[in-house]
């Protein structure tokens, strides 16, 4: 096996199992344990691992980064047309909760030369967007920073946002169905997604054509519980069709 495919191996051993050891990798690819540790300090300095005792472990901020860039970059034009017709429904003067999600990242960012408003949010990728901008009050929810999703979760959090009473809530899911409701895989996710959608006045569900029909493991709201939904025109029209049927206003963009 030529140098470049054992260590593009050895990268996708770091990825799927997080640690690999020297010794092991010598007998599976039949070479010196000192070939193998020349192959782990080339991919450290790369980024793609840290070298331990006998072996070595994932890169967490290179994961955390891969992630975070592939779900920012996945219908990222979709999501700048929803992000600009949802601006237009914040008045100054309002509070807006926004969750951790990349359409409401994408939200953040056209909010980013507004003035007289507070945001809320338990995105620190937010959080950082909104940060130069001294004319919005940002308001974070404090809580565990899930590394993979760059999302502040868990007790403190929770506790936080069920005290705020916001004039609009900004949320996105991995997906929606008419009986499942607004799903997330992750239960942490969804319990603040559900008190972030139920701290506000007014709902909206911010969402690419990807995510409809679609369910995940744990619902945090129904669909009835939103003011309007903002979606693109790859959404399938009889989907959009029931939800006006239920009196939900729907913005195709």
């Amino acid at each position: 096996m030529q140098v470049t495919s054992r260590r593009r191996k050895i990268i996708e051993m770091i990825d799927s199992q997080g640690a690999v050891r020297v010794e092991e990798l010598s007998q599976l690819f039949d070479v010196s344990e000192m070939t193998i540790y020349r192959d782990l300090e080339r991919l450290e300095k790369e980024g793609y691992l840290k070298k331990t005792l006998g072996g070595a472990i994932k890169n967490l901020s290179t994961a955390l980064e891969t992630s975070f860039m592939r779900r920012l970059q996945t219908n990222w034009e979709e999501k700048r047309r929803i992000a600009r017709k949802a601006v237009e429904y914040i008045s100054e003067g309002d509070s807006v909760a926004l969750d951790s999600s990349t359409t409401t990242l994408a939200l953040a960012k056209e909010l980013k030369e507004r003035s007289n408003l507070t945001v809320i949010t338990n995105f620190v990728s937010t959080l950082m967007e909104l940060s130069s901008n001294k004319e919005i009050q940002v308001v974070s929810t404090g809580g565990n920073l899930r590394w993979k999703t760059l999302s502040l979760v868990g007790p403190a959090a929770e506790k936080f946002i069920s005290d705020i009473h916001a004039d609009k809530a900004f949320v996105s899911a991995k997906g929606i169905a008419f009986e499942e409701g607004l799903t997330d895989p992750d239960l942490n996710e969804a319990e603040m997604k559900k008190l972030i959608v139920q701290c506000a006045r007014e709902a909206y569900f911010l969402a690419d054509h990807s995510k409809f029909n679609q369910v995940a493991l744990y619902t945090f709201a129904k669909v009835t519980d939103l003011s309007r939904v903002i979606t693109d025109d790859k959404t399938d029209p009889e989907f959009i069709r029931r939800l006006e049927e239920m009196g939900i206003a729907v913005d195709v963009v």
